[in-house]
């Protein structure tokens, strides 16, 4: 019986390929595993998929190919936030049992936050892009990290994570989170109101998961509340920042830079209004991409339907 069950991985990065060839051995009471290299287009996935019980799914599901595949009854997402890439209503109704992988990155996040800070406070990118020039020399002083307030929206694992290096660091932290009272200290940050922790800090970084409630809350008004000269580091959802504002407070203030792991289209347009901007440091949605988080995603992810055909599904969100 189990060995007519298909899984496939019909999306899989092909930094993941390697890692794989132990998940053929998890996975052998379950049934075979198929797997492809590289995101599909729509037809792909189709003739991909066809016929599968379960997939380990790395990126975006077309709505119209998970419905076309009726033989479908699990999905183990390799990472946490698969509402952004599944229709979690569509696959409640088809019967389909969605699965994910929580806080395998906190760390990995953190600590490239970290870095971006840190490129961002001390010129990093700035320093390296004059040397290429042909400069050489101081070309205006930077700060220190202990001479620095650093505000976090959000108090998740990761912003937990961060909270307590940056700490430890020397810096001074001030945090947001919906559900906390101000005064109130967590992990070595002083809670506030949404305003004072935006107003007060010179850098802030965003650690908050995207819901209806917090899409869009850096809006214009907000981004204008922000402290001049300071920092942006947004290393969780594009969508928690209204774009059209952030550019214009780069451009004229009160920002003095950005450093983004996440962007509103992904890969951006070659003439994209960000990347024209000296003051915006960007990496490639990266802050995940560590050996260690992404040996921790794929064994979770695979464990995920393991446990699910043994009759004991976990880490399900639908």
């Amino acid at each position: 019986m189990t060995a007519k069950r298909l899984v496939v991985f019909p999306d899989a990065d092909p930094d993941l390929l390697e890692q794989l060839r132990g998940a053929r051995g998890m996975l052998a009471g379950v049934g075979e595993l198929r797997v492809f290299a590289g995101r599909p287009s729509p037809a792909e996935y189709r003739t991909r998929i066809a016929g599968a019980s379960a997939l380990l799914l790395g990126w975006a599901l077309p709505t119209d190919v998970l419905e076309a595949t009726p033989s479908l009854e699990a999905v183990s997402f390799l990472g946490s936030g698969v509402s952004n890439f599944l229709d979690l209503e569509a696959c409640a109704k088809a019967g389909i049992t969605v699965m994910n992988v929580p806080r395998y990155g906190d760390s990995a996040v953190a600590e490239h936050t970290l870095a971006l800070i840190l490129a961002c406070i001390r010129k990093i990118v700035e320093y390296d892009r004059s040397v290429r020039q042909g400069a050489w020399g101081v070309t205006g002083l930077s700060s220190e990290l202990q001479a620095t307030t650093l505000g976090i929206l959000g108090l998740g694992g990761i912003g937990t994570r961060v909270a307590r290096l940056a700490s430890s660091l020397g810096m001074r932290v001030v945090a947001w989170t919906r559900s906390g009272r101000p005064g109130e200290v967590r992990h070595g940050a002083r809670l506030d109101t949404l305003d004072a922790v935006l107003s007060e800090s010179d850098v802030v970084s965003l650690h908050l998961p995207l819901v209806p409630d917090t899409a869009g809350i850096l809006s214009p008004t907000r981004l204008a509340r922000m402290r001049p000269g300071s920092i942006l580091v947004n290393t969780a959802r594009a969508e928690l920042v209204d774009e059209e504002a952030l550019i214009e407070a780069l451009e004229h203030g009160p920002l003095a830079g950005a450093a983004l792991d996440v962007l509103w289209n992904e890969p951006p347009p070659a003439d994209h209004r960000l990347l024209q901007l000296t003051n915006v440091v960007i990496t490639p949605h990266v802050a995940f991409a560590t050996t260690e988080a992404s040996e921790r995603m794929l064994s979770t992810a695979i464990e995920n339907l393991v446990s699910y055909f043994a009759g004991e599904p976990r880490h399900v969100v639908n």
